[in-house]
């Protein structure tokens, strides 16, 4: 299928700097095209035809145009820019008010995460008493629970890092009623594998 062709109207005159640049037309295409064929019977109007000097480049457009003519030439329609502008104003959370208080939660986060110390590996039914008995805390095993005659060992080492990751972190998220989400990985050392 081919690619959608819209006209393009120029929007900005060309200063004095700018003069317009004359393009080559079929005519002179033609031409050419035939004097290179004929390139064996006269070798001079070819010298003649090579020897013209080349245009500049053009000057490259702005981001605007760019974009406009990436997207088909559509956002160039005020009526439609206006209509994105305005969703996008309504679906794009203000930053400052809703999320006022997640970088210092995500720092103390990490400082807690940090701040754990190494344990050495323990059988399952002993990591199960030390964490109720010490940090009153149940570990969530899967249902089934794992056999206490289980052949594995837990440990725990300090991550190896800590990244935030998903929309908040690159300031994609949307409007919506529900609590705000962070994503997170957090990098397990290699030694524990």
């Amino acid at each position: 299928m081919a690619p959608l062709t819209t006209k393009r109207r120029k929007l900005e005159h060309a200063s004095d700097d700018e003069a317009p640049q004359p393009q080559k037309s079929k005519v002179d295409t033609v031409e050419i095209e035939n004097a290179s064929a004929d390139e064996a019977s006269s070798s001079d109007d070819a010298d003649a035809i090579q020897s013209k000097p080349k245009h500049a480049p053009a000057k490259r457009r702005n981001d605007d145009q760019d974009a406009a003519l990436y997207s088909g030439g559509l956002y160039k329609s005020s009526m439609f820019k206006l209509q994105v502008d305005e969703l996008l104003n309504e679906v794009r959370p203000n930053y400052e008010k809703r999320a006022a208080g997640i970088k210092s939660a995500l720092h103390q986060l990490k400082n807690a995460i940090e701040g754990i110390e190494d344990h050495e590996p323990l059988l399952i039914p002993d990591a199960i008493k030390l964490f109720s008995k010490t940090h009153k805390i149940a570990i969530p095993f899967p249902d089934p629970k794992p056999d206490n005659n289980a052949a594995y060992k837990l440990i725990y080492s300090k991550p190896s890092g800590i990244n935030v990751v998903g929309s908040y972190a690159l300031g994609t998220m949307v409007k919506s009623e529900k609590p705000l989400c962070v994503d997170m990985i957090v990098n397990m050392p290699k030694s524990l594998f």
